[in-house]
């Protein structure tokens, strides 16, 4: 019984096979950099003058393409150079992380995007791209 409701529900998920939903959006379960950029950050931060490509991006932070992305790797956070941007293989000394998570951020600085967050889905799909670097 417990395997035929489960099948039942597997049936009616509203994404494709090898999407999750989240944010009533489906989102892949893995993800590239350009993905990111443009089912994540496209979406939810890169928008307006936030971290679009204007040069008056906030924090100088542009999150709007693969290569922005890629280039914040091993690069020193505008809030606190003491900490990457990016750390290759390591999500949780990833300064991109703690602001999507909302801890050990520079003091006078909030989570982002501001006055929301996102889903734990998309921020595991940061992490574990961050962590196969």
């Amino acid at each position: 019984m417990m395997i035929s409701l489960f099948l039942s529900f597997m049936a009616c998920s509203p994404c494709p096979t090898g999407e999750i939903l989240c944010d009533d959006l489906c989102v892949p379960e893995s993800i590239t950099a350009a993905e990111i950029a443009e089912d994540i950050f496209a979406k939810s931060c890169a928008f307006s003058a936030c971290h679009s490509s204007a040069a008056s991006a906030s924090a100088g932070l542009q999150l709007h393409d693969e290569a922005s992305l890629l280039a914040l790797i091993n690069k020193p956070a505008a809030q606190d150079s003491n900490q990457m941007l990016i750390v290759a293989g390591d999500p949780s000394k990833s300064y991109l992380i703690h602001k999507m998570r909302g801890e050990n951020m520079a003091s006078g600085t909030e989570s982002m995007p501001p006055g929301t967050t996102l889903c734990e889905s998309k921020i595991q799909l940061v992490e574990n791209w961050i962590a196969d670097l």
